[in-house]
């Protein structure tokens, strides 16, 4: 992720690459009422002179947790900010990736911290962005050395919320200034991308070692780097978010577009934009339909062109029945031939309570072949639980093929252009879940009895009619 220089042995976070990930640096304007003296720069490096995707804000608000306690370890370090305008990313101003719950990161991986803290104990602050990399220290180590700078962390009150790094010998370490930067990790999940694990925090003196720290006085010991542990407080950071969420949906002037009227019986849903233009980034648009009792909503898209992430981590169409319970991750997917599709997170498990679609249309004149690769859902009678649903039109009225179990299913041919995809998982089982490939077939020589190549594909799917409707329809035991 981040590539760091040489690491001198009485300093710390050397100065790296010219390298800018969208750290926010806080810089007091003025010792006036606290936000109007406060600004967020993103984009920044080079504190002498204007970046060129440097961007400044002014601060909303700020939430702090209602349970931060500044005394040692400061539990609960961390707070959020509301900036008065979106972002702007670009080459050079990024957003990284939270932690899951479960993140399983282990002691010794290597993370990276930066910031514009100080370049060793009493030293200077640099002008320019560093970095330096620090080993995840065993949280069973990391309690016990906090203990020997302060012995009531033993019977802590309220528990810990910290995480430690650096090596045992010093040297590598953050400082002042830095505190509010982020330890950034590879993730413990794999797909090669990193998460913000920690937030730096405090730490005795800058670079010290803290093996020996028993047989030191107090006032020369040291600690590894202290970090907020996001894993902990990401209940926290989710509720924030969901509670600005739910006043942007009262009060929020984001989205571009207002829509027309929704009567009784129909209306419209347009993008974002002006016909034939992109939407632009960071909008948020909301809308509530309501129907009378023993009604439902029958939402048809004449149109749909989003960021194309199987995941929907991006931009996204979110259908939801109630207040905030998700329909799923619904995407419309106009594929070229021999285009892959999977489960979410595949190879990994997928999630419970996952429901992902896919709609692809055909060239005319062509029908689609879904070919599996892998396949490994949880197996039950009459696939009740997890499932991928083979479907021959969007109505959801033409089924054909029910899909479970652990077996690689033969291929499965359209009735016509259209073919749906419906992947659904349950509350509880999860597996590594399907991998499979698209390919448009033409009908001509679908039907041509002289395309020896053809003719032996279509003879080999009709021989596999038989299963395929043993897995619509699996028997009875």
């Amino acid at each position: 992720m981040w590539r760091s220089s040489h690491v001198e042995s009485d300093g710390y976070l050397t100065e790296g690459g010219r390298r800018r990930r969208g750290l926010v640096r806080i810089a007091s304007m003025a010792r006036q009422e606290f936000l109007s003296g406060v600004r967020a720069v993103v984009g920044e490096f080079d504190q002498r002179v204007d970046d060129e995707e440097e961007q400044v804000f002014d601060i909303k608000s700020v939430s702090i947790h209602e349970k931060y306690r500044h005394a040692l370890p400061m539990s609960y370090d961390i707070a959020l900010m509301e900036l008065n305008q979106p972002i702007r990313l670009g080459a050079r101003v990024r957003p990284i990736c939270l932690p899951l719950p479960d993140e399983n990161i282990p002691p010794e991986t290597s993370c990276m911290v930066g910031g514009w803290g100080r370049l060793k104990e009493k030293g200077r602050l640099p002008a320019v962005l560093r970095e330096v990399q620090l080993d995840l220290v065993d949280p069973a180590k990391c309690k016990y050395v906090l203990q020997t700078i302060k012995s009531s962390f033993l019977n802590q009150r309220p528990a810990m919320t910290v995480l430690c790094a650096g090596p045992e010998r010093g040297g590598r370490d953050a400082c002042q200034g830095d505190s509010g930067g982020p330890l950034v990790c590879p993730s413990g999940s794999g797909g090669g991308h990193w998460v913000a694990l920690g937030v730096t925090s405090w730490g005795k003196g800058c670079g010290r070692s803290w093996g020996n720290n028993s047989s030191r006085p107090p006032s020369r010991r040291g600690s590894p780097g202290v970090f907020t542990d996001v894993r902990l407080l990401l209940p926290w950071i989710k509720r924030k978010l969901r509670d600005a969420d739910e006043q942007l949906r009262t009060t929020s002037t984001l989205c571009s577009v207002r829509d027309g009227p929704v009567n009784d019986s129909d209306g419209v849903i347009r993008n974002p934009a002006h016909p034939g233009d992109h939407y632009d980034d960071n909008q948020l648009c909301v809308w509530t339909i309501s129907v009378p009792p023993g009604h439902g909503v029958l939402l048809e898209f004449d149109r749909f062109h989003l960021e194309n992430d199987s995941h929907c981590r991006y931009d996204r169409l979110v259908v939801s029945a109630g207040i905030s319970r998700p329909v799923g991750c619904s995407s419309v997917v106009l594929v070229e031939d021999q285009t892959a599709v999977h489960s979410p997170n595949y190879p990994q498990l997928y999630s419970n309570d996952c429901v992902l679609r896919w709609v692809v249309y055909a060239p005319r004149g062509h029908v689609v072949k879904l070919d599996f690769a892998d396949f490994d859902l949880e197996e039950s009678d009459r696939c009740l639980y997890d499932s991928l649903t083979v479907l021959g039109d969007v109505e959801g009225t033409e089924e054909i093929a029910v899909l479970c179990g652990r077996s690689v299913p033969p291929p499965v041919l359209s009735y016509n252009s259209v073919m749906v995809l419906r992947f659904t998982s349950d509350s509880s089982i999860t597996h590594r879940g399907f991998s499979a490939t698209l390919t448009f077939i033409s009908r001509t020589d679908l039907h041509d009895p002289n395309t020896t190549d053809v003719k032996s594909r279509r003879d080999g799917m009709r021989d596999h009619q038989d299963d395929w409707t043993s897995y619509a329809n699996p028997p009875i035991s």
